[in-house]
């Protein structure tokens, strides 16, 4: 569990480098809050400016998450390698997949860039509900009914204002994300604290495949 902590703290901040370095890159004036995040990732931008350069950081990050989230899934139980075909197994593979698609300019490939993002953040939306269950006697019953509560409406805002084009798509992303982020780093930070046991430590995603 804790490398798996210390993966996930290292992912976190390697994006946000990563992220801060591809806005600086974007060809045009980039909203933190209101422009969609997979703009980055564009061969051209809507005002026609090459933007090869984002492009590159914007795919090679998805590229490099890939690898990590690779590695993630032979230390997270029920995803590996075992031979048994699990939902965490499922939804990890997806995952995986997803960030490659992703690595597509959303300009010049869009159904397969969508297909890509789906697949990430349907995905880690699975699996956070997953690990929130899995922890919520760590959590308490309150705290977990919460964290759902806010997980599941940040989802279903964010997946309204996709489906539906409006100008809110790329300011729905961010509750989501930090949704997902902060469920994660806490389910990590009391697994780590309380797992003494291997039957214990790691399952996070028992819920899903453990059983």
């Amino acid at each position: 569990m804790h490398a798996l902590a210390k993966l996930y703290v290292g992912s976190v901040a390697a994006n946000l480098v990563m992220l801060a370095l591809t806005i600086r890159a974007y060809a045009e004036p980039f909203s933190l809050v209101m422009d969609p995040f997979s703009w980055l990732g564009k061969i051209e931008t809507a005002g026609g400016h090459s933007n090869t350069i984002a492009f590159l950081l914007f795919s090679g990050t998805m590229l490099v998450d890939a690898y990590i989230w690779h590695r993630a899934l032979t230390i997270l139980p029920g995803t590996g390698s075992s031979g048994r075909l699990t939902m965490g197994w499922l939804l990890g593979r997806g995952v995986l997949v997803g960030f490659i698609l992703m690595a597509f300019p959303c300009d010049r490939f869009v159904l397969i860039h969508n297909i890509g993002a789906g697949l990430v953040v349907g995905g880690f939306w699975a699996l956070t509900t997953g690990m929130l269950y899995r922890c919520r006697e760590k959590l308490g019953a309150v705290v977990h009914l919460g964290l759902q509560l806010i997980l599941h409406c940040t989802a279903l805002y964010c997946g309204a204002n996709f489906v539906w084009d409006t100008p809110l798509k790329g300011f729905s992303q961010r509750p989501l994300l930090l949704a997902m982020m902060a469920d994660t780093g806490l389910c990590l930070r009391r697994t780590a604290f309380s797992a003494h046991s291997p039957r214990s430590e790691g399952c996070e995603f028992e819920h899903y495949s453990c059983g």
